[in-house]
C-alpha cells in the first residue's frame, strides 16, 4: 500500500493547477475507492493518502471502473456538501494506471483523524444527532461529524454505537468521516451487558435485605412481648 500511494503522489505531483476561464481544471491520480455504481450511477470516489475526491459525470461517461483501480483524472475542480469534486464530460477524460490491492481499513481513534486524511479507517463510536439534525459520532470525549457518499449528502443511519469505516477529511475547516460502511458494534452492547451485575453478584444482597427484615420482624416482636409484660405487672 505504501509502494502503491507513492505512486500515486508521484504521479499527481507532475500535474499542475491548470486556470482555464472561470472554472480551474486539474488532474488527479488516486485509488478508486467506490466505483460508479456503488453510491450513486453519477458518481465515483477517490482517495490518494492525503485527500479524497468525488468524480462526477452529469451523463455517467465512466470507463470500466473497479476498486483499486489507479487513476489520472482531468476535470473541473468544484464541491459538494463540502466535499472536494472534479466534474468531467467525457470517459476519456479517466485514465487507468494500475490497479492495486484495495488497503484494509486501519483501526483509529477519534484522535488521529488528522493524521490519516484521504486513507480508509474503521472507527468505533457513538452515532448521535445534534440540534441542526446533523450526524456526527463521539468517543473518550472527542466527536467527528458524519458525511454521506450519496449526492443527496443525506445519512440515514440508526443511533447506537456502531463500527464505521470511512474516510476522514475536512469539511468547512472541521474534521469529517465520509461514510462508506457501518456495521453496529455488537462488542459494545455485549460489554453493557458485561457489566451488569451478575446473578451470583446480586444474590447475596438480597439475602442481606431479608435478613434485615427478619431481624426488624423480630425486634418489633419482643418489643411487643416486653410491653405486654409490663402491663400485666401493673394491674
Amino acid at each position: 500500500m505504501k509502494r502503491a500511494l507513492f505512486f500515486i503522489i508521484l504521479i499527481s505531483s507532475l500535474f499542475p493547477l491548470i486556470a482555464g476561464g472561470k472554472s480551474v481544471v486539474i488532474e488527479a491520480v488516486g485509488m478508486v475507492i467506490a466505483p460508479p455504481g456503488e453510491f450513486g450511477k453519477q458518481f465515483f470516489y477517490i482517495i490518494d493518502g492525503k485527500n479524497t475526491w468525488q468524480i462526477y459525470s452529469y451523463q455517467k461517461k465512466f470507463p470500466q471502473l473497479k476498486k483499486g483501480d489507479i487513476v489520472r483524472v482531468r476535470g473541473e475542480q468544484s464541491e459538494t456538501h463540502g466535499l472536494s469534486r472534479l466534474k468531467i464530460k467525457e470517459a476519456r477524460q479517466i485514465k487507468i494506471l494500475d490497479n492495486h490491492r484495495v488497503p484494509d481499513p486501519i483501526s483509529i481513534s477519534l484522535t488521529k483523524i488528522k493524521e490519516n486524511f484521504g486513507k480508509l479507517v474503521l472507527l468505533d463510536g457513538e452515532v448521535r444527532v445534534d440540534a441542526d439534525k446533523k450526524f456526527y459520532s463521539e468517543a473518550g470525549g472527542k466527536k467527528i461529524n458524519l458525511v454521506s457518499p450519496k449526492l443527496s449528502g443525506t445519512l440515514n443511519l440508526p443511533l447506537g454505537n456502531y463500527l464505521l469505516k470511512g474516510i476522514p477529511l475536512q469539511i468547512n475547516k472541521l474534521p469529517a468521516l465520509l461514510i462508506v460502511s457501518s456495521t453496529p458494534n455488537t462488542i459494545s452492547q455485549n460489554k453493557k451487558i458485561i457489566d451488569a451485575p451478575s446473578s451470583d453478584l446480586v444474590q447475596p444482597q438480597t439475602q442481606l435485605i431479608v435478613a434485615k427484615s427478619c431481624l426488624i420482624v423480630l425486634i418489633i416482636f419482643l418489643l411487643l412481648a416486653i410491653i405486654r409484660k409490663i402491663i400485666k405487672k401493673d394491674k
